[in-house]
């Protein structure tokens, strides 16, 4: 259960329902555990723990006037001033009480099958992410096999830094949302993933909400996200679940967990490059998914999703917001 302060919060505690509380990322992951389906176990780093972060060095004052500074459409100064609040993060230390619970939690999302605590992927979750407004899909930092008590710590402030860098100030600031910005946090067991797979519930481009759209390639899903990697492209009828395109990409590069930690860019298998990544069961299982959540939501979603042999797991969700 989370202590008084409530610096972590478990991922199917109710109050990971509160978007306040423990950001955008992680609410709609607590909707999604709510609902039954297969989500990592996971904590949620709250705004609380944020906050005090803030305040016990001597941020909160210094980042609201840099932030008043932020000029739209001035590139050069964002990029100066997220390095310089990049770096100032990183030069302050996590106060002992906020690591220590982070810590307590890393060995807890472990505890039911494993000694051990084991590899974890470390995803920002601030309060307007991944909102129907604004879904910074792409803007904040993952940071994935992340190994290590000391390691998950320092992956948390790297991921609250990262609603300041350049590519959310950019963001931010085309959207009005400048001003101050609450980070939370989620730290989630990893998938040892043989494949991944992005699915929009509508076509993001064209608008089409007649069909699921799915990228999958092998290995873990960053590869598509980052864009590093030609995925295989499925779009799936939502009337009658029947794939109506099946695009095999040439998958050179694979996103792969190393052993020491972190990830690297590996050159899959040549007899892999041209396979399909996903199963045609599967790519149905993936729209059906994606289309009992547009359900549910009422608005179209957008999944990332990865299978460890024939087991799914959902590792985020986020509306849609470009259609």
């Amino acid at each position: 259960m989370p202590r008084g302060q409530w610096f972590i919060v478990p991922l199917a505690h109710r109050q990971s329902f509160s978007t306040s509380l423990v950001g955008g990322k992680a609410a709609q992951l607590a909707e999604l555990v709510n609902l039954g389906l297969p989500v990592p176990r996971a904590m949620c780093i709250t705004t609380a723990a944020y906050r005090t972060y803030l305040r016990e060095n001597d941020l909160e004052a210094w980042l609201q006037q840099v932030l008043q500074t932020v000029v739209p459409g001035d590139y050069a100064g964002i990029v100066a001033t997220s390095r310089d609040i990049r770096e100032r993060f990183a030069a302050s230390p996590v106060p002992s009480a906020i690591a220590d619970e982070i810590v307590d939690g890393y060995h807890e999302i472990h505890r039911v099958d494993s000694v051990e605590p084991g590899p974890v992927a470390v995803r920002s979750s601030a309060t307007s992410e991944d909102s129907r407004a604004a879904s910074f899909a792409g803007q904040c930092e993952t940071k994935l096999n992340v190994r290590g008590e000391e390691a998950v710590v320092s992956a948390v402030v790297g991921c609250w830094g990262s609603i300041h860098s350049e590519r959310a100030l950019l963001y931010r600031a085309r959207h009005g949302l400048l001003g101050p910005e609450c980070a939370a946090g989620v730290v989630q067991r990893l998938v040892p993933a043989d494949r991944g797979a992005v699915v929009f519930s509508a076509n993001p481009v064209d608008g089409d909400q007649s069909s699921v759209v799915i990228d999958a390639t092998w290995g873990l899903g960053e590869a598509i996200v980052s864009g590093r990697v030609t995925p295989d492209h499925y779009v799936v009828s939502k009337s009658d679940l029947g794939i109506r395109t099946r695009k095999i990409g040439r998958k050179e590069v694979m996103t792969a967990a190393l052993p020491e930690g972190g990830t690297a860019d590996l050159p899959v298998p040549v007899e892999l490059r041209l396979a399909p990544a996903l199963e045609d069961e599967q790519a149905v299982e993936l729209a059906r998914l994606a289309i009992s959540l547009e359900q549910v939501r009422r608005h179209p979603v957008d999944l990332e999703c990865a299978y460890h042999g024939p087991k799914l797991a959902v590792l985020q969700c986020r509306p849609v917001t470009t259609l």
